[in-house]
């Protein structure tokens, strides 16, 4: 087991916040639909506080949960509800071993 002062635990916490943000952000890349690449281009972590957010064009809203006249496409969904434990495992593992 490891023992880490209050300081080196927050320290690594937060590599583990911006881990898991840009992981995710990776699956996203690989899970987005393209039609003119604008929308995959746009998918970027930035720094929010003391947290860490993924951003994306608007219409990302719209092929997530589709519009009356494009059916929905849910690859942020899909990505959280595959990919997101596992992300978080790893990026806990990568700090804490």
């Amino acid at each position: 087991m490891i023992e880490l002062t209050q300081r080196e635990f927050n320290k690594r916490m937060k590599k583990v916040q911006y881990g898991v943000a840009n992981d995710l952000r990776n699956e996203l890349l690989n899970n987005v639909p393209v039609d003119t690449g604008a929308l995959k281009i746009s998918i970027k972590v930035k720094p929010k506080g003391k947290d860490y957010i993924i951003s994306m064009l608007d219409y990302g809203l719209h092929v997530e949960f589709g519009t009356y006249k494009q059916r929905a496409n849910p690859f942020i969904r899909n990505t959280i509800h595959l990919k997101f434990k596992q992300i978080l495992s790893d990026n806990i593992r990568r700090q804490f071993t």
